[in-house]
């Protein structure tokens, strides 16, 4: 097994120098000045200033290299291993020992350049900043700014089916593929979008009227955030932000409750260990842009946008379903994006109706028309149309396999090599995703619950090679960068949680029992995907969703206004 950051050091002494190279210039553009006004004791201090300025400047770009995966709670204890004033969280974990991963370094002028975390404000999840450069001479300079540290808690995996291959898929046997919805009864419209019981109420409290807020407390807030959407008690919220006194063990976070897709009748009294259900894809309002309604930017008599929580669930060309009133409706997504780009809670589908696409003639649905989105309520989830299985081919066989909803053949939508690797991983490149993970020469004996990375180190392409697995166990991602030969089952009792991708060929003939998705390039022998024996794919959000936490990605941002000398 290797480690995941081979490259990264050098890739950050660059990134430094370059920084401090632009320093140097604009310390050689005014020492002339400085020559005429001052003593060479303030060309010291400028330049010392410019050191401590480079520490603040390449923090940003450090911390991106670095791919911090960890909770934005212990971030100070990532970058320094000891708590900033502010949190009180508690202890540091013990993987992050002082002096921590990004603290003093050197620049090529000889100057050294302390940084650390001196404030941390949970509930606003900022922080201050200190950079500190100390000169060969032994002169200091210490400047300040405050930074956002946001990170969404998973990165959401867009899967376009069960069984997802580029190339034919040649079924038989008695395979099981069971997509989104996975029965013959179709949709839920009270369910439709949720994860239920994802965490539960940590104490109890009363429920408001529509349009205000109330502290609440979760036993758990690991797929929670700012701008997530949660049903409680048959009630829908909206989480504005971490209340001024959360903490590690009280996770406290001001919720504003939301119309949602239907009226509750359940008891307003909310009693400790009520579960708490996660609208994954919900309907936002804002009044970001040009405005129909709150929930709508814009519409026309064939096409809308709709805000939503989060788009990144999604790709374009999916058949989409959300309730209006007491039925179901259908659209087809065209594009995605941000509304403010870079801001995570500005997301928004465009759509049109009525939808062409596999999926648009789902039993127990109608098209949604440009009057009913006037109805379309903040909070109503959104779901998505997944066969049991789709390929840019054709699929033929079929032996005595069963796949619900019926298969999709030569999908257009889905795309070759890292095309569909990018769309699978919610844009993230072969490069980004080996970065974050472990690799192995060989499938290992148990799937971690992580990104299991097989193939050659520092090989990010599809290659010749081949492997079998004749036991699939385990919990995590992995992937296969060849070919593989799936055979037999989990000997154990068991079975495997997670996302299989395989670069190469995929070859089934045992009776595997996959709870998530298998996802195939086939790009290195065209012979396509064989999907025989008795494989099971059961096709499922919430695995996608625990899953998906191991790609997501702190984000820090320099806050405008607040740079200062201390």
């Amino acid at each position: 097994m290797q480690n995941k950051t081979a490259g990264s050091s050098l890739i950050i002494v660059m990134l430094v120098s370059v920084i401090v190279i632009g320093s140097v210039v604009a310390l050689i553009s005014n020492t002339a000045g400085l020559a005429r006004k001052g003593s060479g004791y303030e060309r010291m201090a400028y330049s010392s200033m410019l050191s401590a300025d480079a520490g603040l400047k390449s923090f940003a770009p450090r911390i991106q290299l670095a791919r911090y995966t960890g909770r934005t709670e212990d971030f100070d204890c990532y970058v320094q291993g000891t708590r900033a004033p502010g949190n009180n969280i508690g202890a540091c974990p013990l993987s992050m020992p002082a002096p921590g991963r990004l603290t003093a370094y050197a620049l090529p002028n000889g100057d050294t350049v302390d940084v650390r975390v001196v404030g941390f404000y949970s509930s606003s999840n900022t922080i201050t900043l200190q950079s500190t450069s100390t000169s060969t001479s032994g002169n200091t300079k210490v400047l300040l700014q405050d930074f956002s540290v946001l990170k969404p808690p998973t990165t959401n995996l867009s899967i376009p089916a069960a069984l997802t291959s580029f190339p034919n898929i040649d079924f038989g046997g008695n395979s099981k593929l069971y997509g989104a919805p996975g029965t013959s009864a179709g949709l839920s419209s009270t369910e439709n979008g949720i994860l239920t019981t994802l965490t539960n109420v940590g104490a109890g409290f009363t429920v408001p009227a529509v349009g205000s807020t109330v502290t609440a407390q979760f036993n758990s807030d690991s797929y929670l955030t700012a701008g997530s959407y949660v049903r409680i008690n048959g009630y829908f919220f909206r989480l504005q932000e971490r209340a001024s006194n959360y903490s590690d063990t009280a996770r406290r976070y001001i919720l504003k409750r939301v119309p949602g897709p239907y009226t509750s009748t359940s008891s307003t009294n909310v009693t400790n260990n009520t579960a708490v259900d996660l609208v994954q894809f919900a309907v936002r309002s804002s009044a970001e842009g040009t405005t129909v309604t709150p929930v709508v930017a814009f519409k026309d008599a064939v096409s809308a946008r709709v805000r939503v929580s989060d788009p990144t669930g999604f790709y374009v060309g999916d058949v989409i379903y959300f309730r209006i009133n007491s039925l179901m409706y259908s659209a087809q997504v065209t594009a995605l994006g941000y509304e403010s780009p870079g801001n995570l809670i500005t997301g928004y589908l465009d759509i049109r109706y009525p939808a062409t696409a596999v999926g648009s003639g789902l039993t127990g649905t109608s098209s949604v028309t440009a009057a009913l989105l006037d109805s379309l309520q903040e909070g109503t989830g959104i779901s998505r149309y997944v066969p049991g299985a789709s390929s840019a081919g054709g699929i033929t066989g079929g032996g005595s396999s069963t796949m619900l909803p019926s298969a999709a053949a030569f999908n257009t939508n889905i795309k070759g090599g890292e095309q569909l690797f990018m769309q699978t991983f919610s844009g993230k490149t072969k490069q980004n995703v080996y970065d974050l993970s472990q690799r192995y020469d060989l499938p290992p004996a148990t799937v971690l619950d992580q990104v299991n990375w097989v193939g050659p180190a520092n090989q990010f392409a599809t290659n010749n090679n081949s492997y079998s697995i004749n036991d699939l166990c385990g919990t995590g991602i992995l992937i296969i960068t060849g070919n593989l030969n799936l055979n037999g089952t989990c000997a154990r009792g068991g079975n495997f949680t997670g996302l299989l991708y395989v670069m190469g060929d995929f070859r089934n003939q045992g009776n595997a029992i996959v709870n998530g998705a298998v996802v195939v390039e086939g790009q290195v022998i065209t012979s396509g995907t064989s999907a025989g024996g008795t494989m099971t794919i059961n096709y499922d959000n919430r695995v996608f969703l625990e899953r998906g936490r191991h790609l997501a990605v702190t984000r820090v941002t320099p806050l405008k206004a607040t740079w200062r000398q201390k």
